[in-house]
């Protein structure tokens, strides 16, 4: 499974894409490459990683990346958020979805912002920009801010 995986994510044959694109939107396919246990471990140990990490060097591969920001199976692990947040910073310019995508992992307390900002930065298109832009100015980012500053002050020793 993983070999015909990273395979078809080398290729830039759209039928192969297309095939790999179904596969990885299957829970039995990606069930087959990293098991439950596999999860619970750091993600750089997941054979799914080196197939999302193989799409993004690809062009061809792309469209796979930016279908899967709205699958559901896909997205069900965590780890799986953060291997595609991380591989779309090589989807230049940023599509709509892609945009979306950044902006519903970025919000306060999500644990995907730090990743997903970095990702934003690093495709730096003009519409990854906005993303940027829009969670700098979102009023939630900023409360969460004043929030943290205080909880510091809170459990500062006095002198």
């Amino acid at each position: 499974m993983f070999r015909v995986g990273q395979r078809l994510a080398m290729s830039v044959d759209a039928l192969d894409q297309a095939a790999l694109r179904a596969a990885l939107g299957d829970t039995v396919f990606l069930n087959r490459l990293d098991d439950d246990d596999k999860y619970r471990g750091p993600r750089q140990r997941l054979r799914v990683r080196r197939i999302i990490e193989q799409l993004a060097k690809n062009p061809s591969g792309h469209p796979v990346l930016l279908a899967l920001v709205s699958d559901t199976v896909f997205l069900a692990e965590d780890a799986r958020c953060d291997l595609l947040i991380i591989a779309t910073a090589s989807v230049v310019p940023a599509p709509p979805a892609l945009c979306q995508f950044w902006l519903d992992h970025s919000l306060p307390e999500d644990g995907f912002t730090p990743l997903t900002i970095d990702a934003v930065c690093s495709n730096g298109s003009a519409a990854a920009l906005q993303v940027l832009e829009t969670r700098l100015l979102d009023p939630a980012q900023e409360a969460k801010q004043e929030t943290k500053q205080d909880t510091k002050q809170d459990t500062k020793p006095s002198r």
